[in-house]
């Protein structure tokens, strides 16, 4: 009889919870019902990550290289420990773009969420304005989580209409409530009429989830109150947080998505 027999699940599965990631890439490969536990359970890993969630000695700095090239596709791993000694690791990026560029557009709780645009499209859009040159354009969206070496490629949506004349903006975070990981992208159509990103066809926001992989649009009556920078995103209290230029006032601010409830609001 073997050891996982003997245990009752409910005791098993407090066990395992308690053990770090790294730990549980190998675990995952001992036993079957182990291995679906650990890579197909939604409610184990939102446990195992707030078991998780505030030990200093699991934090780490990844650098990527932004141009695929066969000496560069190592990303370097930067392990860093409460007592300030740090640990070097390399980390294969496990895929190559069909543009060869590698961009990090947001990540959170380990999972990087990228790209294969080689600039801020975003940025360009703001700063030059659009119609930006089609081979700019983000095509691919990728999830990679380094510490279990696992990597998804998103299905690509794009709506109808001139491509030159949108602008994307990601975030990523867990919906808690559903025990899920979404992906949420945000796409701006350019009024060239009026000028501006907030003219007659309203923004529209897409979201990514994990458990049914596939694309859900948001509720028509959920307005989409700023213009989102491509900035780096933070996740806090259940919602995503991007730096912002509120359309109604006209000044910049804080837009957040709640990811339980699928709303949007400003600070």
């Amino acid at each position: 009889m073997v050891l996982s027999e003997l245990i009752p699940d409910d005791l098993m599965i407090n066990i395992l919870s308690r053990l770090p990631v790294q730990s549980l890439v190998f675990f995952r490969f001992l036993n079957k019902s182990w291995h679906s536990l650990i890579t197909d359970d939604p409610a184990f890993k939102a446990l195992n990550l707030q078991l998780h969630s505030s030990d200093r000695n699991s934090n780490y700095v990844i650098i990527i290289p932004n141009v695929f090239f066969i000496k560069r596709r190592l990303s370097k791993v930067i392990f860093c420990y409460t007592d300030f000694a740090t640990a070097y690791a390399v980390c294969q990026i496990p895929f190559r773009t069909a543009t060869n560029h590698y961009r990090v557009l947001c990540s959170c709780n380990g999972v990087l969420c990228m790209s294969n645009s080689p600039i801020d499209t975003n940025f360009m859009c703001r700063t030059h304005g659009p119609p930006i040159n089609a081979k700019l354009i983000c095509i691919s969206i990728y999830l990679w989580n380094p510490t279990v070496r696992k990597f998804k490629i998103l299905p690509p949506y794009t709506p109808l209409g001139n491509k030159k004349l949108m602008s994307n903006t990601f975030g990523v975070g867990p919906d808690h409530r559903d025990h899920d990981f979404l992906v949420i992208k945000i796409i701006y159509f350019y009024d060239e009429s009026a000028g501006t990103y907030n003219g007659q066809r309203r923004p529209l926001t897409m979201v990514y989830s994990l458990n049914t992989k596939s694309w859900s649009s948001v509720a028509e009556s959920v307005v989409v109150p700023c213009f989102a920078y491509d900035y780096p995103t933070a996740f806090v209290n259940g919602a995503i947080h991007w730096k912002a230029f509120s359309f109604a006032l006209n000044e910049p601010v804080i837009m957040y998505f709640n990811t339980a409830e699928r709303v949007f609001g400003e600070i």
